[in-house]
């Protein structure tokens, strides 16, 4: 059989927290030896299969698949109670037997692989105890196609051989070989010097020998090399909880568990070389063929009567048909199902429609809200007709061509939204209905990273936390994304080269504390291992066949559930699950939906109407009447303030007018004024012009605009006689000539010039791991010329584009068209790049002095001689050394004026700096040249080096660059990101020299970073200024403008709460604090949660910026790119991560522009009109909007505008309790309620619910309807819901509560615990029963303790002296009185904030808003829109007041600062506070002056001046005026400002302009009773004066 061997007792790291064999590391290792072979035999699952079976195909090593499995005593039905510890050598029960038991299984064939799924998903599934355990019969019904070993000491025949004897074993052994059959049970011996199986390996032979049955020689393979031993048992610590030198614990013998050379295992069975050759023999046995991508779409399962899913499919159709448009059908519905049906079918995705049609029946039939469609599905004839959507695609002329091409072949993509609290019923109704056999969740699989392994192993080796700690916090810089491996930070690999020149401290360390040493190589054996697996949060496969034809299923042990109840999951990751071309779904939540729900529910409950929301009258003139006013806060999609001004103007009096908003406030259409043009056009402020008569016939319902892309593609049918799948092809995304890419060899290259080169490979960043990678571009091509947007972020990265054009946001890849200003897009944080230009030293100095402080005039145009200048000897002496360097002498030229030494140029000598200078000119003029952005690092170091040197700055706020051009800076933000340092490029006006630029390095890490890369290059001056200030920054809050999306974490959190079913308190997150705020700074995920995408994230190459802006520049030409690895489908372009374009060919828009000319001709139209209108199209399809999009989400604005309007208190609960735990949002509902006269009142034990409830009551004399909302009891803290059901249930039984007493008589004593009672007094919840919360303060533990006990004596049987009488002819009361004394307001509402939240009965500011106006600049909500750095005076309350001190000692603050409206944070600084601190406490109005700091996501005030405000309400009463924007022409604008110049007097004018309120100037107070108001009721109308 030759000298070679195969391993077939293989563990990898799959073997979770006992292997720690790498999947790749240990198939190189085999390959590395010459073995033909290897299995894999992790414990008791398939998790590493696939990954394994492509390591080996990929380095012609044939996999052998297989696992170790865990097998019962008898049955795996059995749950014998356990006695002692439980570890992997099978733990004991009564009787001296195992828990269970090993048994190694390899599969021969495919039929012998779908039988190793079967066994291991059936352990999971049916004989899951502490393992997943399989038995005799489960072997014996999937023994074909298996080959089976007796196994190690822990298998049932050794087990036997060592406790019962040699009879024993031979039966056991016997009974294996009878299930697989002679040469499929081979005996298995191993040797690893363990006495026990020196002493067993006779008799094994006999057993053999006897049995006639093949010998087989293995190595128990945990680690690849033996030094990993100590890894792998620090590995096994890890997984028990134990510490090394723990002597009762789980460990191995010795050190030889490790994938031996065929040379060691020849050597040590050379007395049984059969056992060897029997490896190879399995080997050449073992043909397991996956296949990849050939799984098709899972079958419905039909009821009888029914050939196919096509069949099916027609009748629900055709049925659903008639009830949604009548019988008979109309001819042009027959039509269209009949068309939609027949390319449904032949692209074979029936059963797709009637899985989803089946999921949203489910979720109808149980009073789950669904959404009504979204995206192109809702143009689907067919989705209506099975109420997986709500709109009528044929009445609103929605195309099915937008949902499925039939000209293009792509799985159909249904959103399907579901109310959010019902997601996991989803999931559970389609594992019941499709059986668990056909629908699973999918796993995923975290690893120990590098510093966590590094404090794991500080851990299991037993020393205190600040040892692991501190050689965490010494690793390098990141590299490529990632941490720089342990053993490359010690020895030099040119792979990771840069992180070893950076890890010098770590060796330093490591050779001089032997503690640090031990803990370093123990944790290079942990670092990258898989730690444990979790559940996917939100895919759901579903299969054709039963799932255990694919893939391995396993049951996810949950917390408190029996097994049983655990969710099924499958044990392959998701990118084996896509691999197998299987089908996964998502099941996403709209917390909307949720709201819409809970409203209804209320309308029912408080009202005793059934309202059919989704069938409610689209022309209801409460609704409308709202929306023309633009009181739109609340409404889904038409919240935001722009918004609601193009509300207003557009008027919407129908519900396409609805849907048009939806499309139209998008930057695309925007940036050429489409929005204001459709609301003019509509409202007669402009004609309607169409490009041609007959477009009206296509265009009328749009006003000529083509706002949608379906009005594109019925133009190009009507006109050039396309099909509409024809038309559909006209949409496409490009990228504008001149972008730039990040190439590997070359740095930035135009995207026109990509195909040139001879290395085509580009940065790009995992979208997952935040890792850089370099991938090759396949294809760039020019598409012609294009309408281009530039997007503009908040740091300062700009990129151009058209608006189709796809870039990453918060959760995943959106088109430029629907970003809007504040929304989250993918930045490179680091940029990577070899450097491709060639430049010296000389160049790289000369360059960076003279673009810095150099006068370099084209000398060509302008006069004057170019020079150098400067003060500091040491910049002086390198220009010196530079011009001696480039120009071969000496430079002799100079002079020195006031102090500052010019060093001359002559013209000549500029023009042949010129190529490295970029370009010749002015201050302005200056570029920095792209050899320089794109030399090597080390070059890009000195050059940002010099520049700072004489045009840079250190400070209290970080690092600073400044230029009068903004080329430069732009270049100097992009040279910064070779650093990984995100500079924010800001604009500033210097009087008398107009526009600088700066760049500011304000994140105190990246500063630092900065100054270690540049250290070497900075004057002695410049270092040690730069130094100083480095010193005072201490642990300064860094920006965070730039960052990783809180939402992210939220997921996380929400995920890893599923997975652990721990409380997101129990994991030590408060989400409250960290998701309220839209980024966070990456070092805010250190340690802040254990997840693998977080640590990704944190240490990756990706962050996210906000969007600031989004511009048209007009058209250019345009190309597309495509990526050659589909996995990765984008690259680094402009420092953006941009999606490539998608699949087209240099010609199409060419052939396409030709085509359409033609048919226009062939029409009759013309072939001027064909060129004419393809260039308007052109221009129209990359801003028009998908309007099955736009309808759906369209109908969901519609339906929560309507329960406003009509039933505003009903959804205004139901709108607070959804953001119950988001404060800054329920402040601006309930400032919303106010605005609409609807009170909301304090929480009431007497008639307040769980939740936020509506209190309607009618006046019968006047019919007057008053509408209020009660607080719901459980938002107030320390109240749970438990207890809030206990008071309600209480109250149900007997009525309201009397008073305090009757309360405490008859709840639940439970109930009765004093923080529940006490918050409740606070926060108001018994003032109905006319008891002051001062006096019931003082004395509710005292009527607490005396109810308590007297209840407990009644319980018993005990009555009190005097029984139950209470007041006596003598006086006498037990009851404890409650004082007739009451809090001030001011305490009164401080409680109230700290219990509630908010302020809600009253507020601090309430009747002195006019006073407060006079002293302030403008209001809080005003701040958004100031830049960064201007200076404002503000007022409002202070809440939430922390004091701090730094690591100095010094004391600072931070606080929130509310008004009526919003609030704002407060940092103040210990300067600051040493002038102001003792002003500071809660509930204190002050009035603030200071700098605005914009550069987190919301804006901050950082103070100067602080000083206490007495709000008081005085004066007279202010005017206010509401009036239509409509009605303000300029004749009545003039009678108005005369009007209010007559009547002078002390009250302030208000106009109320919609939502709008403005306050006139001083010099336009009033007095009221003077006749003005008579006067201006005449001109404006009677309902126009408000006070």
């Amino acid at each position: 059989m030759g000298d070679s061997f195969v391993h077939l007792h293989q563990h990898t790291e799959f073997s979770m927290l006992d292997g720690a064999a790498r999947v790749g590391e240990v198939v190189n290792a085999a390959a590395t030896d010459g073995q033909p072979a290897i299995g894999i035999t992790d414990h008791g699952n398939m998790y590493g299969v696939l990954d394994f079976y492509k390591a080996c195909r990929k380095v012609d090593v044939k996999p052998i698949i297989g696992f170790e499995a865990y097998m019962a005593h008898d049955s795996r039905l059995e749950r014998p109670p356990r006695r002692g510890k439980q570890d992997d050598s099978g733990g004991e029960v009564e009787g001296g037997k195992k828990l269970y038991y090993h048994l190694t299984l390899l599969a021969e064939n495919n039929a012998g692989y779908k039988n190793l799924i079967q066994l291991s998903s059936r352990a999971f599934m049916e004989g899951y105890y502490y393992k997943p355990r399989l038995d005799w019969d489960l072997l014996a019904e999937h023994a074909e196609g298996v080959i089976a070993t007796t196994g190690c000491l822990g298998g049932h025949v050794l087990q036997s051989l060592m406790n019962e004897g040699f009879d024993a074993a031979l039966d056991k052994a016997a009974r294996l070989q009878d299930i697989f059959g002679r040469d499929n049970l081979f005996v298995e011996i191993q040797d690893h010097g363990i006495q026990a199986q020196i002493d067993t390996n006779p008799d094994l032979l006999r057993i053999a020998k006897k049995l006639k049955a093949p010998l087989l020689a293995t190595n128990d393979s945990h680690y690849v090399h033996r030094e990993d031993a100590l890894a792998h048992d620090a590995l096994l610590c890890v997984q028990t909880g134990s510490l090394v030198s723990d002597t009762d614990r789980f460990k191995f013998h010795g050190d030889e568990h490790y994938l031996k050379t065929a040379e060691e295992m020849r050597y040590l069975f050379r007395e049984v070389e059969v056992a060897c050759d029997n490896s190879l023999w399995i080997a050449e046995r073992a043909n397991v063929e996956i296949a990849f991508g050939d799984a098709l779409l899972p079958n419905f399962p039909l009821p009888e009567g029914f050939e196919d899913d096509s069949a099916y499919l027609r009748h629900l159709t055709f049925e659903g048909a008639r009830l949604r448009w009548g019988d008979p059908l109309p001819d042009e519905v027959v039509e269209r199902l009949a068309f939609e049906l027949r390319v449904i079918a032949d692209m074979g995705f029936s059963s797709y429609f009637l899985i989803v049609w089946d999921l949203i029946k489910h979720a109808r039939d149980n009073g789950i809200r669904v959404g009504p469609g979204r995206g192109s599905a809702a143009g689907c004839a067919v989705a209506y007709t099975l109420w997986i959507t709500d709109l009528d695609p044929i009445k609103y002329d929605l195309l099915f061509e937008r949902f499925l091409n039939p000209s293009r072949i792509s799985m159909p993509d249904i959103d399907m939204d579901f109310d959010t609290r019902f997601r996991d019923e989803m999931i559970r109704y389609a594992a019941e209905m499709y059986g668990r056999d056909h629908v699973a969740q999918i796993v995923t699989f975290s690893q120990i990273k590098a510093r966590a392994a590094v404090r794991d192993a500080a851990r299991v080796l037993g020393y205190p936390y600040a040892v692991g700690d501190k050689v965490a916090k010494a690793m390098p810089p990141l590299i490529m994304g990632r941490d720089t491996p342990l053993g490359a930070c010690l020895e030099k690999q040119e792979k990771f080269a840069e992180g070893y020149a950076m890890a010098a401290d770590l060796r330093s360390m490591y050779e001089a504390d032997p503690d640090v040493k031990k803990v370093i190589d123990v944790a290079k054996g942990l670092e990258g291992l898989r730690r444990q697996d979790g559940i996917h949060a939100a895919a759901v496969v579903i299969t054709k066949d039963a799932l255990t034809e694919y893939l391995p299923i396993q049951r996810k042990p949950e917390a408190g559930k029996p097994i049983e109840m655990s969710p099924v999951v499958t044990q392959y990751e998701m990118n084996g699950v896509e691999s197998l071309g299987l089908l996964k779904m998502d099941f996403l939540g709209l917390r909307n939906l949720d709201v819409i729900s809970d409203t209804l529910a209320l309308i029912k409950k408080h009202r005793d109407v059934d309202l059919d929301i989704d069938n409610v009258s689209l022309e209801d003139a409460k609704t409308y009447e709202l929306l023309g006013r633009g009181d739109t806060i609340g409404v889904f999609q038409l919240e935001g303030g722009a918004m609601r001004a193009l509300v207003r103007s557009l008027a919407p009096d129908k519900f396409e007018d609805v849907a048009a908003l939806v499309a139209l406030y998008r930057p695309g259409p925007m940036s050429v004024n489409m929005h204001n043009d459709y609301a003019d056009i509509k409202n007669g402020r402009k004609p309607v012009q169409y490009f041609h008569p007959d477009a009206e016939e296509v265009l009328a319902d749009t006003y000529g605009l083509m706002i949608y892309q379906e009005s594109v593609m019925r133009v190009a049918q009507k006109f050039a006689g396309y099909s509409l799948a024809e038309a559909d092809n006209l949409r496409k995304a490009c990228l504008p000539v001149g972008t730039r890419i990040l190439s590997r060899s070359r740095g930035y290259v135009p995207i026109e010039s990509v195909m040139s080169l001879a290395d085509r490979r580009v940065q790009t960043i995992d979208t997952t791991s935040a890792t850089s990678r370099f991938e090759t571009v396949d294809d760039v091509w020019s598409v012609g010329r294009k309408p281009v947007f530039r997007l503009t972020t908040s740091t300062g990265y700009t990129v151009e584009a058209t608006s189709n054009h796809p870039f990453l946001v918060e959760d995943g890849w959106l088109e430029l068209g629907k970003i809007q200003a504040g929304d989250l897009v993918g930045v490179a944080g680091r940029t990577r790049t070899h450097g491709g230009s060639r430049v010296t030293g000389a160049e790289v100095d000369l360059a960076a002095l003279l673009v810095s402080e150099g006068y370099t005039p084209d000398v060509r145009r302008q006069a004057g001689g170019p020079f150098f200048c400067n003060t500091d000897p040491e910049l002086l002496d390198a220009f010196r050394a530079a011009y001696r360097t480039f120009f071969g002498r000496e430079h002799s030229s100079e002079c020195t004026i006031e102090g500052v030494t010019r060093l001359r140029l002559s013209r000549q000598e500029l023009l042949d700096l010129e190529p490295i200078l970029g370009r010749l000119g002015l201050s302005r003029d200056k570029v920095v040249s792209p050899r320089l952005v794109n030399a090597p690092l080390r070059k890009v170091e000195r050059f940002l080096g010099l520049y700072f040197c004489a045009d840079g700055w250190t400070d209290a706020s970080g690092v600073h660059y400044a230029s009068a051009s903004l080329d430069i800076c732009r270049s100097l933000k992009r040279m910064l990101l070779r650093l990984g340092v995100v500079g924010n490029l800001h604009r500033r006006e210097i009087p008398g020299h107009g526009t600088h630029w700066t760049v500011s390095i304000a994140d105190k890490g990246m500063a630092r970073r900065f100054l270690l890369a540049v250290g070497p290059h900075l004057t002695t001056s410049k270092r040690s200024k730069a130094d100083r200030w480095a010193a005072t920054w201490g642990d300064a809050a860094s920006a965070t403008n730039i960052g990783i999306p809180s939402s992210i974490l939220a997921s996380e959190l929400e995920r890893r709460a599923a997975v652990t079913g721990r409380s997101r308190r129990d994991l030590g997150v408060d989400s409250g604090g960290y998701t309220s705020v839209r980024l966070l700074h990456r070092e805010t995920l250190d340690g802040l949660l254990y997840s693998e995408r977080l640590e990704d994230l944190r240490t990756g190459d990706l962050l996210w910026d906000r969007v600031v802006s989004i511009d048209y520049v007009g058209e250019k030409e345009c190309f597309d790119f495509q990526m050659s690895n589909p996995d990765r489908p984008y690259a680094v372009v402009e420092d953006f991560l941009v999606h490539n374009c998608g699949k087209k060919i240099r010609e199409m828009m060419a052939k396409e522009r030709k085509g359409f000319v033609e048919g226009v001709e062939n029409t009759g139209y013309g072939e001027k009109l064909g060129t004419e209108l393809f260039d308007i199209i052109e221009k129209f399809a990359d801003y028009a909007f998908n309007k099955s999009h736009s309808y759906g989400y369209g109908f969901i604005s519609y339906q929560t505008a309507y329960l406003k309007a009509n039933y505003p208190a009903d959804y205004f609960s139901a709108l607070l309790t959804s953001v119950k735990s988001s404060l800054e949002k329920a402040a601006i509902y309930l400032a919303e309620c106010r605005v609409m006269g609807i009170d909301v009142t304090v929480p009431d034990v007497n008639r307040s619910e769980s939740d936020f409830t509506p209190v309607i009551s009618v006046d019968l004399e006047t019919g007057t309807q008053t509408q209020q909302i009660s607080f719901g009891l459980s938002a107030v803290r320390n109240v749970g819901e438990g207890l809030v059901d206990l008071i309600v249930a209480a109250r149900d039984e007997g009525g309201p509560f009397a008073d305090f007493y009757d309360f405490c008589e008859r709840v639940h004593t439970n109930v009765l615990n004093k923080r529940t009672i006490e918050s409740l007094i606070k926060a108001g919840g018994f003032d109905s029963c006319g008891h002051p919360r001062q006096g019931l303060l003082t004395v509710f533990e005292q009527i607490v303790d005396t109810t308590v006990a007297r209840r407990r004596e009644r319980d018993m049987g005990v009555m009190s002296l005097f029984g139950d009488v209470e007041d006596t002819d003598s006086g006498f009361n037990e009851k404890a009185q409650i004082p007739d004394i009451e809090f001030d307001k001011k305490q009164r509402l401080a409680f109230e904030k700290e219990m509630l939240g908010l302020y809600v009965s009253d507020h601090p500011l309430m009747g002195a808003e006019r006073a407060l106006a006079k002293k302030v600049d403008c209001t809080l909500m005003d701040l958004s829109e100031l830049e960064d750095g201007s200076m404002r005076t503000v007022g409002g309350v202070i809440t939430n007041l922390q004091r701090k001190w730094t690591k100095k000692g010094d004391l600072m603050a931070v606080f929130q600062l509310e008004d009526l409206q919003t609030s704002v944070e407060v940092m103040v600084f210990p300067k600051s506070m040493a002038d102001h601190g003792h002003k500071l406490v809660d509930d204190a109005v002050v009035i603030i002056t200071g700098r605005v700091d914009r550069r987190d996501d919301m804006p901050k005030m950082i103070p100067k001046d602080i000083d206490l405000f007495e709000p008081m309400a005085e004066g007279a009463p202010p005017l206010r005026i509401q009036v239509s924007p409509n009605r303000l022409s300029d004749e009545v604008i003039g009678r108005l400002k005369s009007l209010l110049v007559e009547f002078p007097g002390e009250s302030e004018v208000y106009l109320h302009l919609g939502q709008q309120i403005l306050q006139l100037p001083p010099e336009f107070t009033v007095d009221v009773e003077a006749g003005l108001v008579g006067e201006l009721r005449v001109l404006l109308g009677h309902e126009a004066i408000v006070v």
